[in-house]
């Protein structure tokens, strides 16, 4: 309903516009044309996506400096259902659903037709964006803290970057600049939106490995209706002073991910989403001196969650295993980054070699764990979740020949239970129009962790992009 309404209100603005005797508007269309496929490391060594997209993005000028519309269009396409009918698409009993699903362009994925559509307004200290967009928060890489107005399409659960994976929103955006150095940003979101999970069969699953264990379910997925309640809303401030900025953040919202209720009489789960308050902040300090070493970043993100829900596996049941149920989970996560660019291996890395060292917890509230009950983390596999859950990462960058046309960057994750994650990638530009990634991504871990289950589908990709 709202995009409908946008689109005939964005066609009547410009109408009013060119009626009132404007200058022709200024129109700048750009775009790409990009296949990515991966393929598995381990055996079965077999392509596990090939994924085309072709994207249209136009920017018009309609008044100069006051109103500008955006509008991105894409075509996208799996094509490993046409390269292969063996491995995880040969055990799928269904095939065809898996590809109706995952395969080409759907409803709330990042396949969707309609990428972004938005127009921009500048009244006096106001920034307005009304139409479909996406909204970020936040100030650290990896790991989501305040990144959570988009939902995210997690078919490849985390190997792509983040604005390649969010899901667009129809929504409001306003942003006061009182002064200078500050804003206060105001959010609203009227049709609530879950993230993209990809379903059983697919090289992903996100969802608890207890359910594999029970009979064939029936899904009743209870979505959140459009309406004036239930929309999702949020409220930033944003201030600098020199080298140190911070943000207070609030976000009204319904989870990501549903909550799944089993009734095993008739053998239905149930999804239902839950109402959630995250309250949280981040800052970024920029050190000409710290502990010794000079030109050093801290980024700071973090965030309580109230109201917020996740997985218990309960065994205490007449079926013997692991059955797993939604209960209620208050929970606190921060990052802590630290950022420094280190000179004088020229040889090895002439421009310098800029490492990003990040410490992530999770603290769960309200924890609950017996030899009958043992919590999960929200929405994920069998990864069984502490008390307080620790990682650690680092990210390695350099850049050789002018202009960053070849970035070597290498990615490493560790959790305190002895799983990891490897991620190097390297990109070259080629011209003006031509790019290209190798990377990478291998999982290690104890089958029970989620990094750990995910290690068959370690796999190498190659990315080729034509920009116009």
């Amino acid at each position: 309903m709202f995009q409908t309404l946008f689109s005939a209100v964005a066609l009547m603005v410009i109408a009013g516009l060119v009626d009132l005797g404007y200058a022709a508007p200024k129109v700048n269309i750009g775009g790409y044309i990009r296949n990515e496929t991966a393929v598995r490391i381990r055996d079965p060594h077999e392509v596990l996506w090939s994924e085309n997209i072709f994207q249209v993005d136009t920017d018009v000028e309609l008044v100069p400096d006051k109103f500008y519309l955006y509008f991105s269009g894409r075509l996208f396409y799996d094509a490993v259902y046409d390269l292969q009918d063996y491995g995880f698409l040969g055990e799928h009993k269904d095939r065809k659903v898996l590809r109706d699903y995952m395969a080409g362009p759907q409803h709330d994925s990042l396949s969707e037709y309609i990428r972004e559509f938005y127009v921009d307004m500048y009244v006096g200290d106001f920034d307005i964006r009304i139409g479909k967009q996406q909204i970020v928060w936040g100030e650290t890489d990896l790991f989501q803290m305040l990144d959570i107005i988009n939902p995210m399409d997690i078919r490849h659960f985390n190997q792509h970057a983040w604005e390649d994976i969010r899901i667009s929103l129809w929504g409001v955006r306003i942003d006061w600049n009182p002064t200078l150095n500050t804003s206060l940003q105001f959010v609203l979101i009227p049709d609530v939106v879950p993230m993209f999970v990809p379903p059983f069969g697919s090289t992903h699953p996100y969802l608890p490995k207890g359910l594999r264990v029970l009979p064939p379910l029936n899904f009743d997925e209870h979505r959140v209706e459009t309406s004036l309640s239930n929309m999702e809303w949020g409220v930033r401030w944003y201030q600098t002073f020199g080298a140190f900025n911070y943000t207070l953040n609030y976000f009204r919202h319904w989870s990501d991910g549903p909550g799944m209720y089993l009734d095993l009489s008739t053998l239905t789960a149930n999804l239902k989403y839950k109402r959630v308050h995250s309250i949280g902040g981040s800052f970024s300090w920029n050190f000409t001196r710290f502990l010794g070493m000079e030109s050093v970043v801290i980024r700071y993100e973090g965030v309580l969650n109230l109201d917020d829900i996740t997985s218990a596996m309960n065994f205490d049941n007449i079926l013997g295993v692991g059955v797993p149920e939604t209960v209620r989970s208050d929970n606190f996560q921060y990052v802590l980054a630290l950022d420094k660019t280190f000179y004088g291996m020229r040889t090895l890395f002439p421009s310098g070699l800029t490492c990003m060292f990040h410490i992530y917890q999770m603290y769960l509230l309200d924890y609950e764990h017996s030899k009958d009950k043992r919590h999960y983390l929200v929405g994920q596999t069998s990864a069984h979740a502490d008390r307080v859950e620790t990682m650690f990462a680092v990210i390695m960058q350099s850049t050789y020949l002018p202009g960053e046309y070849l970035v070597p960057t290498l990615a490493v994750v560790y959790k305190e239970d002895g799983a990891w994650e490897i991620m190097p990638s390297i990109s070259y530009q080629w011209n003006d129009h031509i790019s290209t990634v190798l990377a990478a991504t291998i999982w290690s871990g104890p089958n029970d962790d989620l990094l750990g289950e995910f290690q068959k589908s370690s796999n190498v990709s190659f990315r080729i992009k034509y920009g116009f």
